[in-house]
């Protein structure tokens, strides 16, 4: 599973990283610190990779808002996701985490539940209780079945390893994912429809999750496959791709 190091930074936490109260502060740590050094405080700190999906679904969370937020970045290449500092912000050491005043926060959901509470204009979820249930039941449709099969095998595959690891792709991984993925993209098809957003007429935090992972599968032979051959998802991509909270957020 080592996929999640790359997209939502997992560590495993040894016991001499998981004591938050150490004296001597590692290379990682200072690192860590010295990327807000010299950066004017805002209201929101959010730390995290940008080439995290789930980080890049928060960042697009607080441009849809109009809100404004210091990315500070995590270099999870130089481990910097278990230091001592990111640790005391996120135990499992993953992304994101965020800060907000007093309050710290980590988990996506988590920090996304703040954000539309404290900024409920525009919404990102449905008022009422069923569509918003809906709307919930997308977003974990693809957080636990999609994101796993797209980026933890087929991205994985052909964008990081030979990109990031110069490593081979395993062709016998691609294609063992491929129909579970061509299932995946048909289940969003059939729910899209005729519809705008996965939500409705308007954009919902189930797309915001959907996107980042669409961004990096649409850079594969296969992802490119599949959004020729479903027109409604395509519609969606092409509505997606062109908001600003999308381009915005572009990583690197």
């Amino acid at each position: 599973m080592r996929w999640r190091t790359i997209w939502s930074a997992t560590a495993s936490i040894s016991s001499s990283n998981s004591r938050p109260f150490a004296r001597t502060e590692s290379p990682q740590a200072r690192q860590l610190n010295n990327n807000l050094q010299g950066v004017p405080m805002a209201d929101y700190i959010l730390y995290g990779t940008p080439l995290s999906t789930y980080v890049r679904t928060v960042r697009m969370a607080f441009t849809e808002k109009g809100v404004d937020y210091q990315l500070a970045d995590v270099n999870i290449f130089r481990g910097e996701h278990q230091s001592e500092a990111y640790l005391a912000r996120h135990p499992f050491g993953k992304v994101p985490a965020l800060e907000a005043g007093d309050l710290s926060l980590f988990e996506t959901a988590a920090i996304l539940e703040l954000i539309e509470g404290r900024h409920p204009k525009p919404p990102l979820q449905p008022a009422q209780a069923e569509p918003r249930a809906l709307m919930r039941q997308w977003q974990n449709v693809v957080d636990h079945y999609v994101y796993p099969t797209l980026i933890g095998q087929v991205v994985w595959q052909r964008v990081v390893r030979p990109n990031l690891l110069n490593e081979g792709t395993d062709e016998v991984v691609v294609e063992r994912a491929m129909p579970a993925a061509r299932r995946q993209m048909h289940l969003l098809e059939r729910h899209l429809g005729g519809a705008r957003w996965l939500s409705g007429d308007t954009i919902g935090i189930a797309d915001l999750y959907l996107a980042p992972i669409m961004a990096y599968f649409s850079q594969t032979p296969e992802g490119r496959g599949v959004l020729s051959e479903a027109p409604a998802l395509g519609r969606w991509w092409e509505h997606i791709s062109d908001r600003e909270s999308f381009t915005a957020t572009q990583p690197g």
